[in-house]
């Protein structure tokens, strides 16, 4: 008789193990505890979305994944209490990646370990020339990635600044080729060209031309903004504007033109795609 209840013990115990949560059904699981953080998220629910993913409060710029949809999910430990979830987020048009690693906890429920792709520095040109001359050590994870951005963004604005000056003050009025004529004492205008010495081309609408009047003493009398920027300043080359009518000034003896840059996007995706910059360089800043 006790040889039967033992018997009947180990077989049940052993269909009790069968009866486990299939992989199919774990994988599930995970992907549901996903969607409810993507959930609180675009509820703005921050705490809750912090219970699912507790390094979510190491990560203080972020996207909100609106129109997430799973594309795969795949367990990546041989005891299958790890699990990584990748999907898309946004418009068919403009589609972004983010991935999840999930880790069973000791309640037996999943729990958000790991995110790429929703910190907002994720892809920005300062995380691409991060990650291209050397700084950036560890690209696998959204808090990683923050925390290295984040401390080394000041150096990326004052080298993106030190390039847009450089860019501006390269740009250099020409006399020659320049004619500007007084209407009767009531308007001016004429052409002006200018020269371009940088080697980046500045896109059109990325910049200001203002066109300066100086006194018979040299002095600044009026500076006038030039309403036309849609042309691209091409890198090493020639630059003519056309002014058609501003106002006349009495006191003015002499002109230039001065280009001031009002989007420096441009300069950050050069720098990102051919700055050639390595870390070193970058700390210097």
């Amino acid at each position: 008789m006790k040889r039967q209840i033992k018997y009947f013990l180990f077989c049940l115990s052993i269909l009790l193990v069968g009866c486990g949560p299939s992989d199919e059904e774990l994988l599930k699981e995970a992907e549901s505890k996903v969607i409810s953080f993507i959930d609180e998220l675009n509820m703005q629910n921050f705490n809750s979305a912090k219970e699912i993913y507790p390094d979510f409060n190491n990560i203080s710029r972020y996207n909100i994944p609106r129109n997430f949809k799973i594309s795969s999910s795949k367990f990546i430990s041989e005891n299958k209490n790890e699990v990584k979830i990748i999907g898309q987020y946004g418009t068919d048009e403009n589609s972004r990646q983010l991935q999840f690693v999930l880790n069973k906890i000791e309640s037996g429920s999943w729990q958000i370990n790991k995110t790429k792709g929703l910190s907002s520095y994720y892809e920005s040109s300062l995380y691409n020339i991060l990650k291209t001359s050397g700084c950036m050590q560890d690209i696998e994870s959204d808090v990683s990635i923050h925390q290295t951005c984040l401390q080394m963004e000041p150096k990326f604005e004052s080298m993106v600044n030190k390039y847009k000056n450089d860019i501006e003050n390269s740009i250099v009025f020409q006399s020659n080729g320049s004619s500007l004529s007084n209407n009767f004492n009531i308007s001016i205008s004429g052409d002006l060209m200018l020269k371009s010495n940088s080697n980046i081309s500045i896109p059109g609408f990325s910049y200001d031309i203002y066109i300066v009047l100086y006194d018979r003493n040299g002095d600044i009398s009026h500076s006038v903004k030039y309403e036309f920027n849609s042309n691209p300043i091409l890198a090493n080359e020639y630059h003519q504007i056309r002014v058609f009518s501003m106002d006349y000034h009495p006191d003015y003896r002499k002109y230039s033109a001065v280009v001031k840059i009002t989007d420096d996007n441009f300069i950050r995706s050069n720098l990102a795609q051919n700055g050639n910059i390595n870390c070193s360089e970058l700390l210097k800043y």
